[in-house]
């Protein structure tokens, strides 16, 4: 093998040998021998099936080649085809190798090697071989995908900070051939908090990745998806959304699954109903400024007293409402009225907070939160654009 051939060929990985010679009859003059063995990549992008072939002085050929890589574990196998010209003007003749280079195939597993080749114009004999060899390739792949699923509170299909992630919905990642690869089941992620997921060691390719939220026994039902200008888009479909890695380390952590609960025409409920009705809360945790308290510890701070009229902590005030209106969006409310102030007084909370910080009703930050809790108030009674429950009740 020459210089130049040595380098087109790193690793030779099986042999279709073409053995001719000038022989008295035309049937004689093409032979095969195989070399089977068991056979590695060096890597697994760059590999080739290596075929000889001899042509007697002065003749002009063309050799075809068909080789064929089935995967042991059944699925579809890869086929590639080469052709290439042969000349020689040696009086001896000319013993040539040539290369069926196997280029951009996905490889990762064991496969049984199989060929034909042709030898065209000297000699048109073809040539079959059942089995060449084996090939292993193991792909080290570290792809991944991810990464959350939340609670859209507001009902917008973003994702706000002061929104609780999901644990126990059930996510399942499906292969191109729609066979489930892996599930796995929120528990917790950075910092330990609520609703990431990650599937890790992905190869390269098409995937789908579906979410269940029905384990939670929550009524949950997806959020708004977005498919239009303008539209929220930070959640995907439920039911099963397509995602290609193009390479083996390909990385997308967009497959985020908003849920909500089902509008119900149940009305609002101020502080004191929610302090009173713990198992009428769709939530298990709900976060005011940044900070999350699981239900026990806000229908604690619910019951605290604000003091007197002089010195009553406005942040208690405040926390109060403000929790009764995210529960209230979050049973189903309409919400439309609302939405920009709950976000608004979240705001004061992250920065005049946490609940129990002593702000007094005559300070400047009450001048700018007053307006927000009046709102507030306004809708948890049922004065804004939902109806009280005690209306509907009546």
């Amino acid at each position: 093998m020459n210089a130049q051939q040595q380098k087109m060929s790193p690793v030779a990985l099986a042999v279709i040998s073409i053995l001719s010679a000038p022989l008295a009859s035309a049937t004689d003059m093409l032979s095969m021998s195989i070399e089977s063995e068991t056979m590695k990549a060096a890597t697994c992008d760059d590999y080739n099936v290596r075929v000889i072939a001899y042509l007697p002085a002065g003749e002009v050929a063309t050799v075809d080649s068909s080789i064929t890589l089935s995967p042991t574990d059944g699925s579809a196998p890869i086929v590639v085809n080469d052709s290439f010209a042969i000349t020689t003007t040696d009086p001896t003749g000319l013993f040539r190798e040539y290369f069926t280079r196997l280029w951009n195939q996905t490889l990762n597993g064991t496969y049984v090697v199989s060929g034909q080749a042709t030898l065209r114009g000297y000699n048109t004999v073809p040539i079959d071989v059942s089995q060449i060899g084996l090939l292993e390739c193991t792909v080290t792949c570290t792809g991944t995908l991810g990464d959350y699923v939340w609670l859209d509170s507001d009902r917008d299909g973003i994702q706000d900070s002061t929104e609780a992630g999901l644990n126990g919905v059930i996510v399942s990642l499906q292969d191109s051939n729609g066979t489930i690869v892996t599930t796995t089941t929120m528990t917790g992620g950075p910092d330990n908090k609520p609703g990431y997921y990650q599937f890790p060691n992905l190869c390269l390719g098409q995937y789908t990745v579906s979410a269940d939220a029905n384990p939670l026994g929550m009524n949950l039902v997806p959020t708004i998806i977005g498919n239009a200008p303008g539209i929220a888009d930070d959640s995907n479909e439920p039911a099963g959304t397509l995602v290609t890695l193009a390479t083996n380390d390909a990385s997308d952590q967009t497959i985020d699954f908003g849920y909500v609960t089902p509008k119900l025409d149940v009305g609002t409920g101020t502080p004191g109903y929610w302090k009173n009705h713990s198992e009428a809360w769709p939530v298990e945790s709900i976060t005011i400024g940044g900070v999350t308290y699981p239900k026990a510890t806000a229908i604690s701070l619910m019951s605290l007293a604000e003091g007197n009229a002089k010195k009553a902590d406005k942040t208690i005030t405040m926390f109060k409402a403000l929790v009764a209106a995210k529960l209230n969006v979050a049973l189903g409310t309409e919400a439309s009225c609302i939405n920009q102030t709950i976000e608004n007084a979240d705001d004061w909370m992250a920065t005049y907070g946490p609940v129990r910080s002593q702000v007094l009703a005559s300070s400047q930050a009450w001048v700018m939160g007053s307006p927000l809790h009046a709102q507030l108030d306004d809708y948890n009674n049922g004065r804004l654009c939902a109806p009280h429950r005690d209306s509907l009740a009546q």
